[in-house]
């Protein structure tokens, strides 16, 4: 049997804050932490746990799920410019690493 990951609010909020440090350290603005994070935590369900983000020409980045990168050109713009970010990164870079 496979238990599925319980994220309370805490953990989530604390997520979002860790994205944007992230992000904002990196040298990028993050487009919206607080719709990136839920469908990382959704998709991470499905049994992805490398989130793929694109960043675009004015330095913005955020989570190209399966639904961005269905629509349109979006698929071929994440070839170009593609960063990807794991829950374990966002921990490390939290504790300085």
């Amino acid at each position: 049997m496979i238990h599925e990951r319980i994220w309370s609010i805490d953990e989530k909020e604390r997520l979002i804050r860790l994205l944007d440090s992230y992000l904002t350290d990196m040298g990028h603005r993050p487009a919206c932490p607080t719709i990136c994070i839920p469908k990382m935590i959704r998709d991470s369900k499905s049994g992805v746990s490398v989130f793929p983000f694109y960043v675009n020409p004015h330095n913005l980045a955020w989570y190209a799920d399966e639904g961005w990168r269905g629509y349109g050109d979006n698929g071929k713009a994440l070839e170009k410019s593609r960063l990807d970010i794991t829950f374990r990164d966002l921990i490390l870079h939290e504790i300085g690493i």
